[in-house]
């Protein structure tokens, strides 16, 4: 059943709708547009402050990546030094024990020389 634009007047040829009923659609209406219109903006706003934050935060990142690589760097120069002076600790104490041995063997000589000597001045 197919109705015609004829169905929805009245008899007194008033239209279905009210004057009124209309003009305070197009208001809300209107007003539903305006909030969205103000709310969308909000919406590029706060999309706009993440995208400022978020290349701040990238920024941030790159820069504390650089001083993280450098830092490791630095760790492993360190290690290579503490290692080399391991090596150097070492080499020293195995000098400083042959010393030891070596004075040990001049004290002995001496100490014979001296006996020696008194034996033969005697």
């Amino acid at each position: 059943m197919k109705r015609s634009m004829e169905d929805y007047e009245t008899e007194d040829d008033e239209p279905w709708y009210d004057q009124q009923d209309l003009q305070q659609d197009l208001h809300l209406a209107a007003e539903l547009g305006k909030t969205l219109l103000e709310r969308n903006k909000e919406l590029e706003d706060s999309l706009q402050q993440m995208y400022t934050t978020n290349q701040e935060q990238v920024q941030e990142i790159e820069y504390l990546s650089k001083q993280l690589e450098m830092l490791r760097q630095m760790n492993e120069q360190h290690a290579k030094v503490y290692e080399q002076l391991d090596v150097t600790a070492r080499d020293l104490e195995l000098n400083n024990q042959r010393l030891v041995v070596d004075s040990k063997a001049s004290q002995q000589k001496v100490e014979r020389y001296v006996s020696w000597h008194r034996n033969n001045q005697a």
